[in-house]
């Protein structure tokens, strides 16, 4: 093997490690984040430089157009150039670090793609592994982590995390069903509705790049209990539908969760009303089906009041920062970035998730990846704050285009 190609594989696995450790997982809470990402982003710029040396970058016009709106965003939401707010080094840290892996050559992209589904549903594999071993009552031995977040400290008083070995699961999100323990999927990421975007974005992608679907990728997903895997599940049957018109598929999807459900409400009737609870009721309990509402109910009166006045004053246009949202409440949906980082910050987000579509040449794709930003954005917008969602979509769609050319050579 040449050092040309051990560079290249080398690189493809950091590339996976930069992505991974931009998620937010449970070696973050427990270490001083510091101690890893500083040694991974050290490790991205270097492999990035040798590359450089031995050729093997690729720079687009597409490329440097959505650098020049990372560029910026960086400086809004990692410096005090534009608001006037402290340092934030990991930001500044993550936008480096997508710009430098989104300049790897496509091979290595695709290597980036196929490595990281790999640790995913590893992952997944582990999770259910904890799901079914909780579901029928035993206790695992575990690690206990106290709840940080927002979520868990201000509505869920005295929740912390158990850690089973690789992945975690919150006590705030786990139910008794029948004589059943629910423990709601998180992996080893947050929240369960984390873990399931994550899960969906990849479903979707294993569909553009690979024409397949993982059914332990659909059941982990299921098994978070989030409706926005179902939304995603969807467009990936959407796609496959539209695109290589296998509509027959599409019936043999549709049992596949048909029937587990249908047997649920025949035979256990006195836990279906519980299961409806968990994936959908939960999130309209209080608010009906208006979205309108749903947003409002997610934000919390207390962060709608602040921001209705925030909104009416100059500071909109450059944001309060991340501390003072962490204050007032929570506010995920678009409001939130409007908050945190001002309209510039949220017009230099939009601006970088326009030029995303245009990695592809295919309408169908285009479309797929724009309802993704729209259900992401509407309902998790700090994480355009990161660079996961913005490097794995970019990845994703130069990955398609990779593979097929590889599939035709063979």
């Amino acid at each position: 093997m040449s050092s040309e190609s051990i560079i290249e594989k080398l690189a493809s696995s950091i590339g996976v490690l930069a992505l991974f450790i931009s998620l937010n997982p449970f070696i973050l809470w427990i270490l001083w984040p510091a101690y890893v990402n500083i040694p991974v982003f050290l490790a991205v710029i270097g492999f990035t430089i040798l590359l450089m040396l031995i050729k093997q970058l690729d720079i687009t016009a597409i490329k440097l157009v959505f650098f020049f709106f990372t560029f910026f965003l960086m400086l809004q939401v990692g410096t005090p150039l534009f608001s006037g707010r402290g340092f934030e080094v990991g930001k500044v840290m993550t936008f480096i670090s997508l710009m430098c892996i989104l300049s790897f050559k496509p091979d290595i992209l695709l290597n980036i793609f196929l490595k990281f589904r790999k640790l995913i549903i590893f992952f997944c594999w582990f999770s259910l592994i904890v799901f079914f071993i909780t579901l029928i009552g035993i206790e695992l031995p575990y690690y206990k982590i106290p709840g940080f977040s927002v979520v868990m400290t201000k509505s869920h008083e005295g929740s912390f995390y158990k850690l089973y070995g690789l992945v975690v699961s919150s006590t705030n999100t786990i139910y008794q069903f029948g004589g059943l323990t629910i423990a709601r999927i998180c992996g080893p990421f947050l929240e369960p509705g984390h873990f399931s975007i994550y899960i969906g974005l990849l479903l979707i992608f294993e569909k553009i790049v690979l024409n397949k679907l993982s059914r332990i990728l659909i059941i982990t997903g299921a098994l978070t209990f989030s409706p926005t895997f179902l939304i995603f599940l969807a467009l990936s049957w959407l796609y496959e539908m539209l695109y290589y018109k296998k509509y027959s598929n599409i019936f043999k999807y549709v049992l596949f969760l048909l029937i587990p459900v249908s047997l649920i409400f025949i035979f256990l009737d006195d836990i279906k009303d519980e299961l409806v609870y968990l994936f959908i009721g939960r999130n309209f309990e209080r608010s009906g089906l208006s979205l309108t509402e749903l947003l409002d109910d997610r934000a919390g009166k207390s962060a709608l009041t602040f921001y209705n006045y925030f909104k009416e004053t100059p500071a909109v246009w450059y944001g309060k920062g991340v501390e003072y949202l962490e204050d007032i409440g929570v506010l995920s949906d678009y409001r939130g970035m409007i908050f945190k980082y001002g309209i510039v910050g949220f017009g230099l987000s939009i601006l970088m998730l326009l030029c995303i579509p245009f990695f592809s040449d295919k309408k169908l794709e285009r479309v797929i990846v724009t309802l993704i930003i729209l259900t992401i954005y509407l309902h998790r917008s700090w994480m355009f704050e990161n660079s996961f969602i913005y490097l794995f979509l970019i990845i994703g769609l130069i990955s398609k285009n990779v593979y097929l050319k590889k599939q035709e050579d063979v």
